[in-house]
C-alpha cells in the first residue's frame, strides 16, 4: 500500500489550544501533543469547504502538509487567512512543478528558527528526480522546519494507540472511545438516569462493539456496581435500516437493584452490518 498523509500543524500553540480551535472551526479531528513548537492535528474530512472553515477561524501560523507517494506532494502557509506560500508537486503521469506562491523566505525563515541550514531549500522544491537524495523532498522539507508527524500521518491511519500516546479526539464529535471504555460509559449512563435530551453521539473505535460483547460485559459490570440482576437487555431496530447503511436503534435494559427495585432503561445506540461478524455498535448515545 503506498502513502497518503495529509495533516495540519500550527505553529507555537498548545494541545489544549489546536483543539478549541478546530471546535469553532466546526472541524472534527485529532490532535498530537505539542512537538518542536507544532501541534499537528489531523482532520476527518477535506476539501475547499472545510479548509475555508479552518481558514476562517486560524489564531496564526498554520503549515498544510500532503504527500501521496505514488503522485505527488504539496505544502501550503497560511498566517491566519492569508496564503503565504503555496507549493505543489504531482508526478502521477508526467512531473509538474506549481509554485503557484513561491516566497522561499517564509520556508527560510522557518527552517533558520528550528536552527537548521536552509542551504538546499530552493533545489528541494526543485528536484526533478535526478541525482541522489536519502529521502523524498517532502520528507526532508519537513524535518527542515521540525514537523514531528508528517510519515503515514492522516485521520484514517489513527487507531487507538495514538490515543493512549496522548493524542485527543477534537471538534465535532468530542471523542472516539475504545469498545470496552464506551461499553463501561454506556453502562453507567444506563444506571445514571440521565435524560437522553442532555447527551450527544459519542462514535466508538474502528472496530465498533460486537452486541453480543455488549450483553456479556454488562453483565459482568452490573456485579461490580450493586445491581443484583439484568431483566433483560434487547435492540429495537428500526424497520427501514438497511444492511449497507448505519442504523439507528434503541436499547433497553431492565434492571433489578440489591433492594428488589426494578427500572427500565433506553437509550439510542447506532449499529452498522458487517459482512463477517454481524451488526456491530458504532455509537452510542453519552452525556454532552
Amino acid at each position: 500500500m503506498s502513502e497518503f498523509s495529509e495533516s495540519f500543524h500550527l505553529k507555537n500553540h498548545s494541545q489544549e489550544s489546536a483543539a478549541a480551535f478546530l471546535e469553532k472551526a466546526g472541524c472534527e479531528g485529532y490532535v498530537y501533543k505539542e512537538g518542536n513548537g507544532w501541534v499537528t492535528f489531523l482532520l476527518e474530512d477535506s476539501g475547499d469547504k472545510i479548509l475555508d472553515d479552518l481558514l476562517s477561524c486560524n489564531p496564526g501560523l498554520l503549515v498544510h502538509y500532503a504527500y501521496a507517494e505514488d503522485h505527488g506532494w504539496e505544502l501550503q502557509v497560511f498566517f491566519k487567512d492569508d496564503l503565504l506560500f503555496d507549493y505543489r508537486c504531482e508526478w502521477t503521469d508526467e512531473l509538474q512543478i506549481d509554485k503557484n506562491l513561491y516566497d522561499l523566505d517564509v520556508i527560510e525563515e522557518l527552517v533558520l528558527e528550528y536552527g537548521n541550514s536552509a542551504e538546499r531549500l530552493d533545489q528541494l522544491f526543485s528536484f526533478t528526480g535526478t541525482g541522489r537524495l536519502e529521502e523524498p523532498p517532502a520528507y526532508i522539507v519537513a524535518d527542515l522546519i521540525g514537523l514531528e508527524h508528517y510519515k503515514w500521518t492522516a485521520a484514517e491511519y489513527r487507531n487507538d494507540a495514538d490515543l493512549d500516546k496522548g493524542m485527543i479526539a477534537a471538534g465535532k464529535s468530542k471523542a472516539v472511545i475504545s469498545a470496552e471504555d464506551s461499553i463501561f460509559q454506556f453502562y453507567q449512563y444506563f444506571l445514571s438516569g440521565k435524560s437522553n435530551s442532555a447527551m450527544k453521539r459519542i462514535d466508538c473505535d474502528s472496530q465498533g462493539i460486537d452486541i453480543i460483547d455488549l450483553y456479556t460485559y454488562i453483565s459482568e459490570l452490573h456485579r461490580r456496581h450493586g445491581v443484583t440482576s439484568i431483566e433483560s437487555l434487547d435492540i429495537a431496530m428500526q424497520d427501514n435500516s438497511q444492511q449497507n447503511d448505519e442504523a439507528e436503534a434503541e436499547v433497553q435494559m431492565i434492571v433489578k437493584d440489591s433492594q428488589g427495585v426494578q427500572r427500565t432503561e433506553t437509550n439510542q445506540v447506532w449499529l452498522k452490518f458487517d459482512d463477517n461478524q454481524g451488526w456491530k455498535i458504532t455509537g452510542i448515545k453519552l452525556d454532552a
